[in-house]
């Protein structure tokens, strides 16, 4: 009885907590776009650079409200084990290279520069090669978004024994022990990094990176200093 109830108690944060975060990351876009239409209706942003701002605006948030909704959906998933891998050898070398190009529009619109440490090919790993994409796109898109205008985001691969490692590296705010043991909890986002102007989410990119690299049968964690960057390094098993 005892444990059963500390079950529900606990499903009832979640679900709380889960509640909270999306009404909190929906209230900011939902706001923006209303005002952005309200200008537009009212003829207060008629044309020339009032206008293209309006736009620009609505286009973001749109992007934000997208990004949260794929986030909701894709944890759900998760955490009901309703999902499919499709296994088979893929190059991560290459998958890198791919995420690093897509990311480019993001980290230029930022002012932040790329910079790629991955060799010519060869590492031959047996992995579904989306799902490694997607964890690739999460972490440079958390590197990029908080990193400063003038900062750098690092991508490398290599190999250490019989696994293949990754990592992303930023030049950013960094993280505070104390948050460290919590970044790849569902919904948990650092008290620091909700303080930081323009960065927003419900605190899932994290989450769904630690259960698609798990599913690989691989590693994920963090080395961080306030002040001083991030690094975010996984491992994948090499081989067929």
């Amino acid at each position: 009885m005892v444990t059963r109830k500390r079950s529900v108690v606990g499903k009832g944060r979640m679900g709380r907590d889960l509640l909270l975060a999306v009404c909190h990351e929906l209230r900011t876009p939902v706001t923006s776009i209303q005002g952005c239409l309200e200008a537009l209706l009212d003829g207060v942003a008629e044309g020339g650079p009032r206008l293209r701002r309006c736009l620009e605006m609505m286009c973001e948030e749109t992007r934000r409200l997208n990004r949260l909704i794929d986030d909701l959906f894709e944890y759900a998933r998760l955490e009901a084990g309703d999902f499919s891998m499709r296994f088979d050898v893929h190059d991560l070398a290459d998958v890198a290279r791919s995420s690093l190009e897509n990311a480019a529009v993001s980290a230029e619109r930022a002012g932040v520069s790329l910079e790629a440490r991955v060799p010519a090919g060869g590492i031959m790993v047996r992995m579904d090669r989306d799902r490694i994409r997607q964890v690739f796109d999460n972490l440079l898109d958390n590197a990029i978004r908080f990193t400063p205008k003038g900062g750098r985001v690092t991508l490398a691969v290599g190999t250490n024994g019989p696994e293949a490692v990754a990592s992303v590296e930023d030049t950013g705010m960094g993280i505070d022990p104390e948050d460290l043991p919590r970044v790849f909890e569902r919904y948990y986002r650092a008290p620091a990094a909700r303080a930081v102007a323009g960065v927003k989410g419900a605190g899932l990119g994290l989450a769904i990176c630690r259960h698609l690299v798990e599913a690989h049968r691989g590693r994920i964690w963090v080395e961080s200093e306030p002040g001083k960057g991030s690094i975010f390094r996984f491992t994948l098993p090499l081989g067929g």
